[in-house]
């Protein structure tokens, strides 16, 4: 993230000295699963092997730092709009994500089951998805046949755990959650439909 130099072309001189670094506005903050940061110091010896010594460093995320999100995500899968609600969409560990999920079948619609997911993906450049983790889950329905022109709204309410990664947005990487609706249908493609959250650890 940054880098100064002491002595450039000199030697090191003996005793403790005073350095000054500031965290970018986009860094990532600490978690033990995703993210660690250090401060390294680092002797560069021309025909020798470097000595070097470094010391853990934590990065709080405070909420303050993530953005405002909708509340409301509403998909069209198939013969099935399916509409999702959650509450609050800022969150740390130990806090509860609260809110429904509403199933509109323009058509009749069977499936092995609905579920609703809390989940982060980790992605280390634009077009990867290197890390998927779901962290809490809650089955709404077994068995489903819905009638096409009905509706059910359906109640839902995931814990986020202790010690969960928070989301960040850098230059070549980046964590996001979401809370997902999905439709298990066997032997076919699952629907889904997902709402970003932000999880914080300050």
């Amino acid at each position: 993230m940054a880098a100064q130099p002491l002595f450039p072309g000199g030697v090191p001189a003996a005793g403790p000295v005073a350095v000054a670094f500031d965290v970018p506005a986009h860094g990532p903050g600490s978690n033990d699963r995703a993210v660690a940061w250090c401060v390294r110091a680092s002797i560069d010896r021309r025909r020798g092997g470097d000595a070097s010594s470094e010391a853990p460093l934590t990065v709080l995320t405070p909420a303050s730092a993530l953005a405002a999100l909708p509340q409301t995500s509403g998909e069209l899968q198939g013969d099935l709009a399916m509409t999702l609600e959650a509450s609050p969409r800022t969150l740390r560990g130990g806090d509860t994500v609260s809110g429904t999920l509403t199933l509109a079948p323009t058509a009749d619609v069977s499936a092995r089951a609905v579920r609703v997911e809390l989940r982060w993906r980790r992605a280390d450049n634009d077009d990867e998805c290197s890390v998927v983790e779901t962290e809490a889950q809650e089955q709404l329905l077994a068995g489903v046949d819905l009638a096409g022109g009905g509706s059910r709204t359906l109640p839902f309410s995931l814990a986020v755990p202790q010690g969960a990664p928070p989301s960040f947005e850098a230059k070549h990487s980046r964590l996001r959650w979401t809370v997902e609706g999905i439709v298990d249908r066997r032997g076919q493609d699952d629907w889904r439909v997902a709402v970003p959250v932000k999880v914080h650890n300050a």
